[in-house]
């Protein structure tokens, strides 16, 4: 028979290895039925309307490169990379790009005299939660452009590209409640991040960007379940 000694031996052994199984935390991923849009980014005109410059003179001579469509490549970018996560379903880019051509068709034909400024403009003011409800959303992303460019300098041909992002999540809900007279609500995340290529161009470094923020929201967004308690 054994002895007291080793029962009590063999029930705190028993109790030690227990220890892990009970105190493990089960993991947690968000519904794998989160449906989002990253709409196209803003870019300032000191951007989007001044696709060359020259800045300086003999060795500090420069060009800047820039394009037009950096708010565009930027969205479509970010769109490819979250693509890659299994938490959300990203609304193809092509298909965005139908929709909003359409809204914008209506536009036109409600107001034939506004100028294509104009139209841009009344795009720019039609609510995030509108775009939510015709495309059964979750979440949409939005984003600002603050620097993208290639600068190439004039006399050792050297250059670099560099690309500075604001992007925010919001929830479709909190929108809506909005039109109800409530207060305008915060996104429910936010981040600032920037990137550098030397030698290569702004769209590859877009690209990079693109990646960086992907695998952050994996972590500090799509990580946190308290976005996704309505869901």
């Amino acid at each position: 028979m054994m002895s007291l000694h080793h029962r009590i031996a063999l029930a705190a052994l028993l109790v030690v290895v227990a220890l892990p199984l009970g105190c493990r935390t089960p993991s947690w991923a968000p519904p794998e039925t989160v449906r989002i849009a990253v709409m196209p980014f803003a870019a300032p005109g000191e951007i989007t309307e001044r696709p060359f410059q020259i800045r300086g003179w003999w060795f500090g001579a420069h060009d800047i490169r820039q394009s037009p469509n950096v708010g565009h490549w930027m969205s479509d970018s970010l769109a490819r990379e979250m693509m890659q996560l299994t938490s959300a379903e990203v609304i193809p880019q092509h298909d965005l790009r139908r929709y909003l051509l359409g809204q914008e068709r209506r536009l036109r034909r409600a107001y034939p005299d506004l100028t294509d400024e104009e139209i841009a403009t009344l795009m720019r003011e039609i609510p995030l939660s509108d775009f939510g409800r015709d495309l059964g959303l979750d979440k949409i992303i939005t984003g600002q452009v603050h620097q993208a460019q290639m600068t190439h300098h004039r006399t050792v041909h050297t250059w670099v590209s560099t690309i500075e992002c604001t992007v925010q999540v919001w929830d479709v809900r909190e929108l809506t409640v909005t039109e109800d007279g409530a207060a305008p609500p915060a996104p429910e995340w936010e981040t600032r991040m920037s990137e550098r290529d030397w030698f290569g161009s702004w769209m590859g470094a877009a690209d990079a960007l693109s990646e960086a923020l992907t695998k952050r929201m994996r972590r500090d967004y799509f990580g946190n379940p308290g976005h996704f308690t309505d869901l």
